[in-house]
């Protein structure tokens, strides 16, 4: 399980949210102006990302749902940015204090995408070997 490329990714998406949460919490300030006091919780969104791709590591059985749950969290991890990335473009003149957190989100979704494409890789190897039988 642990040696498989797709988990390793899947592990380098995690640790890029877990960075992203902790070390560089700049969606707080970005969301701020629309949701006023409810954007203290916005932090923990990424820690939901967390969790879905904990649980999809160990659905390494079944392929096709770990592909639909990969698929599932890259719209939630889109969503999530892409209004970040939005609010920080409308809302604030000096983009370099969110610099770390954009590199931070594109390191974490190509690496949701790259693991995403091992699973199909290796759903296409077991169904090509099932032919064989």
């Amino acid at each position: 399980m642990i040696q498989r490329p797709q988990t390793l990714f899947l592990f380098l998406f995690i640790a890029s949210s877990l960075v992203g949460i902790y070390f560089f919490p700049g969606e707080e300030s970005a969301f701020y102006p629309m949701f006023k006091d409810a954007s203290e919780k916005l932090p923990f969104v990424p820690s939901v990302f967390v969790m879905i791709a904990l649980g999809n590591i160990f659905l390494y059985k079944n392929r096709i749902l770990q592909i639909r749950i990969n698929g599932f969290l890259g719209f939630l991890f889109i969503l999530f940015w892409g209004a970040y990335i939005y609010y920080v473009i409308t809302q604030q003149e000096n983009f370099t204090l969110f610099y770390p957190d954009l590199a931070i989100a594109i390191l974490g979704g190509t690496s949701l995408l790259i693991s995403t494409r091992y699973i199909r890789k290796d759903e296409n190897l077991v169904r090509s070997l099932d032919r064989l039988r």
